[in-house]
């Protein structure tokens, strides 16, 4: 009887575990963003020869849009987690290739610079998205709603839950910040690259401890646009 109960038991947490909130998402845009990294250097070390930063911020092994497009996989495509995986591949292609297409719309458009283009690419769409990437939107998709955000859900609710909330708003914080900072330093290289004087101190500090040499390291394949 007790075993039983100890069963049912563990298995409600496992269930709540799994649930969508404001947690188990913030550890989904790690992963994704850890995801993305990962692959990115994977990807350009094959295509170039060598090591190539991908990072999407300044401080760690970050690739953003990756953090964001898992989030979007999640939200939208984890209640169809039991259906066939030819559908949720397929699903995740198109959710995946839209998502691209609408983040280097944004990028070019919001914040004036581009950070790939697939115009050399078959079957690209304006430079923006291409099919071999659909296809591993599709594969990463699959894998990430079958397993991978189960498997962090699984490891983070192993945590007590006082330790599981301070560590998902320290790194939720940290993100804050280092996306923020990133995006404003990005800003102001790009305003240097005009001739734009720094208007205050805080443009002033980054010009001095962010500049052109160091974020240029970090973000090697950026283009800024008018």
């Amino acid at each position: 009887m007790e075993k039983c109960e100890r069963i049912k038991n563990e298995t409600v947490r496992k269930e709540a575990d799994l649930k969508i909130n404001f947690y188990t998402l913030v550890w989904a845009f790690v992963t994704g963003c850890v995801l993305g990294y990962c692959y990115e250097i994977t990807w350009y070390f094959f295509k170039e020869g060598h090591f190539v930063n991908r990072q999407g911020v300044i401080y760690g092994p970050f690739n953003q849009i990756y953090g964001f497009g898992f989030v979007v996989l999640v939200l939208l495509l984890y209640r169809i987690r039991k259906m066939r995986g030819v559908i949720i591949m397929l699903a995740s292609a198109v959710l995946g290739t839209v998502f691209e297409y609408g983040s280097s719309v944004l990028l070019e458009k919001v914040f004036k610079y581009t950070s790939w283009d697939y115009s050399n690419f078959p079957f690209n769409l304006n430079g923006r998205v291409n099919l071999i990437n659909s296809l591993i939107w599709g594969f990463y998709g699959y894998i990430s709603i079958k397993h991978i955000y189960p498997h962090v859900c699984s490891i983070t609710g192993r945590l007590s839950k006082k330790r599981y909330v301070a560590l998902t708003w320290a790194i939720f914080l940290f993100l804050v910040f280092d996306i923020g900072l990133s995006a404003l330093a990005q800003n102001r290289q790009r305003e240097r690259s005009r001739g734009i004087a720094p208007s205050g101190s805080f443009e002033i500090f980054l010009d001095e401890h962010y500049p052109d040499e160091r974020l240029n390291k970090i973000y090697n394949t950026v283009e800024y646009v008018e």
